[in-house]
């Protein structure tokens, strides 16, 4: 087991043309400056050999997990990839944008299959049913959508929340929905009737990622409020509020096997949990900006995206890390947004 404060062994993948050192980074480093491009959101494949990354460029791209070589790059979208998600069989990738559509592409080809419209504000998340039928949308427009991966049709709108929808994540068996929203709630769908079964509370700030255990038993969520909270997922009962961060928790996952959960934090560390007593066993630290996504691989292994413009798959048997330079890639500045990426009003002090 590795001390509290040590970094496991990252693979990075820099999305920015830097000539860095293969060296340690120091926990205590002073954040860089880059004017490139965040990764919002990073998934596994099925396989575990590939991972997926949404991007500030406007791109999807696809990575081989080992080397750090792009395998592909999925160009479309016209503003940011907030989320991406492969389907459970690996033939598809789902990915959302700042554009206010849902694409849905070939793994293999690289050719985007379908353009699902229909939100009228940025969509936030995305997320693959476990029969890969359709796919969940979530949206700074407050409703969530449940489309037909086949023909792309909008099969559901959800509405319920007040305020913007930033996660959605399916039961194990396909059944039921959880999403997690800016009016600090969970709630919890029937995907047969389209009724909230449950809305659950106790978060403080805006609640920014969900997902569910792998049994389907637990939901676990992250929050402005910088906890990260396990709940019941049948009775809507919070079971265990695990604190540690010192900023906002953008993201949480689950270890298939049930025995440890994740958060990363805009305080640009990993923190890895036991769910059980609730105790910090890790604290992965060397990205040099804001965590906004973590995914568990099906053997374990943690990968995360920062707005450093990495990703980093840190494997708890080594110290040692690569760095991989992305310098042939071009790169396209992120627009403007007309909303802070956190979703709230941006102090500015003269």
């Amino acid at each position: 087991m590795l001390r509290s404060g040590s970094c496991a062994r990252p693979t990075i993948f820099a999305l920015l043309a830097l000539s860095v050192a293969l060296q340690p980074l120091s926990a205590g480093s002073p954040p860089s400056i880059w004017e490139g491009s965040a990764v919002e959101s990073v998934r596994w494949m099925p396989t575990g050999t590939a991972l997926i990354s949404g991007s500030d460029d406007l791109t999807v791209r696809v990575w081989n997990a080992s080397t750090g070589q792009s395998l592909q790059i999925l160009a479309g979208h016209t503003d940011t990839v907030w989320s991406v998600a492969s389907s459970p069989d690996g033939k598809h990738i789902a990915s959302c944008s700042a554009d206010l559509t849902v694409r849905i592409w070939d793994a293999t080809t690289g050719k985007c299959l379908h353009t699902l419209a229909g939100h009228t504000d940025d969509v936030r998340a995305v997320s693959y049913s476990p029969d890969a039928k359709t796919v969940a949308s979530g949206g700074w427009d407050h409703v969530v959508k449940i489309w037909d991966t086949a023909t792309g049709g909008c099969l559901q709108t959800l509405q319920g929340h007040k305020n913007d929808v930033w996660s959605v994540a399916y039961s194990p068996d396909g059944k039921r929905l959880a999403s997690g929203s800016s009016d600090r709630s969970i709630k919890i769908w029937d995907l047969a009737t389209g009724q909230c079964l449950q809305t659950l509370r106790g978060h403080r700030d805006y609640v920014r990622s969900v997902v569910y255990s792998p049994d389907g038993a637990h939901i676990l969520s992250g929050s402005d409020d910088q906890a990260v909270k396990l709940w019941d997922a049948a009775q809507g009962t919070c079971l265990r509020t695990l604190r540690g961060h010192s900023y906002y928790v953008w993201s949480v996952a689950f270890r298939p096997d049930g025995r440890r959960v994740a958060s990363g934090s805009w305080d640009k560390t990993i923190k890895v949990w036991d769910p059980v007593s609730g105790k910090c066993l890790q604290t992965l630290t060397g990205h040099t900006d804001v965590i906004d996504s973590v995914a568990y691989s099906p053997d374990g292994t943690l990968a995360s995206g920062s707005d450093d413009g990495s990703i980093r798959t840190w494997d708890p048997n080594s110290t040692n890390h690569r760095i991989f330079n992305a310098a042939s890639e071009g790169l396209t500045r992120k627009p403007r947004q007309s909303k802070s990426k956190a979703g709230k009003a941006v102090e500015v002090v003269l």
